[in-house]
């Protein structure tokens, strides 16, 4: 879809599927290359820590960005969560009829999309 909105794209994951790395470093901001397997010196993405001491997220260019720029680019999206706010969002609004959970973890499928988008 960004291909046909002129927009820059970006690949973020909870887990790999494919490549080659070593750990990053437990801070925030700590990042290891990840590489192809079939030719080791090929930069295909990254393992990103967003947060001090939790796992990792695997990050990859989309269209209309490098490397460098992505991991940067992530860094800035991730406010409180391990996870980009346009991922959660998106998480939130794919996974279930408007649904959401609170801060005090209970369920709330109260609220339309619209007032969801206002919070």
């Amino acid at each position: 879809m960004w291909l046909w909105l002129e927009r820059p794209s970006i690949g973020v994951a909870k887990s790999r599927l494919y490549g080659r790395h070593t750990g990053p470093g437990p801070a925030r901001g700590d990042a290891a290359e990840l590489r192809s397997e079939r030719g080791p010196s090929k930069i295909i993405g990254a393992m990103l820590r967003t947060r001090d001491n939790i796992s990792p997220l695997y990050i990859s260019p989309g269209y209309q960005i490098d490397a460098p720029h992505t991991g940067e680019f992530v860094l800035k999206c991730c406010t409180r969560y391990r996870l980009p706010e346009s991922t959660r969002w998106a998480h939130k609004i794919a996974g279930g009829d408007n649904c959401r959970w609170s801060r005090a973890s209970s369920l709330d499928c109260s609220k339309s999309f619209e007032e969801l988008q206002t919070e």
